[in-house]
């Protein structure tokens, strides 16, 4: 996974090429998703996504099928 950035975007690379419409179907029945807190040390909690939207499949060729983009929605 990439390092999220300002407007909550990122990326997800798989190593090897996946069926990446089948990930993205599938992705609640075989992933939760959560964010860390930043002051984790403090609170000990972590808090699940608002929301998890894939907006790319396939970097930016469209064809690599390893690269799925995603933005994410925080609390």
């Amino acid at each position: 996974m990439t390092p999220i950035t300002r407007n909550s975007t990122g990326s997800i690379v798989f190593s090897n090429p996946v069926n990446l419409t089948f990930v993205k179907e599938n992705w609640d029945a075989m992933f939760d998703v959560y964010i860390k807190n930043v002051t984790f040390r403090k609170h000990n909690t972590t808090w699940p996504l608002l929301d998890f939207e894939f907006t790319h499949l396939g970097g930016e060729t469209g064809d690599d099928n390893m690269t799925m983009n995603f933005t994410a929605t925080f609390h």
